[in-house]
């Protein structure tokens, strides 16, 4: 069954989140080059409000493969509003990088 959320409600749960994004963004560490362009994290919302699976769906090319992978690990800690209808939410986030 699906939910559904506000794109405000999301928007404004992900920027509460941003520094822990913005730090998956400068995980290549010195002496490499920090990744730029776009990388769409997709999540699934519970009907609790939890983020109960993440995924890229582009193909994770290094240095991509870490920053993808603290993405995906930083969403699942994320708490959203209840859905209203009590379903899950599928929501694609697009993030910018080095723009």
């Amino acid at each position: 069954m699906r939910g559904s959320l506000s794109t405000e409600a999301v928007r404004g749960v992900v920027h509460q989140h941003i520094d822990e994004v913005d730090r998956c963004f400068h995980i290549a560490g010195p002496g490499r080059a920090a990744p730029y362009g776009q990388r769409t994290l997709t999540f699934v919302i519970s009907p609790h409000g939890k983020v109960q699976s993440a995924f890229i769906k582009e193909p994770a090319a290094t240095p991509w493969r870490e920053v993808d992978q603290c993405l995906k690990r930083v969403a699942l800690g994320w708490r959203f509003p209840r859905p209203q209808g009590n379903g899950i939410v599928i929501v694609s986030y697009p993030f910018q990088l080095g723009v």
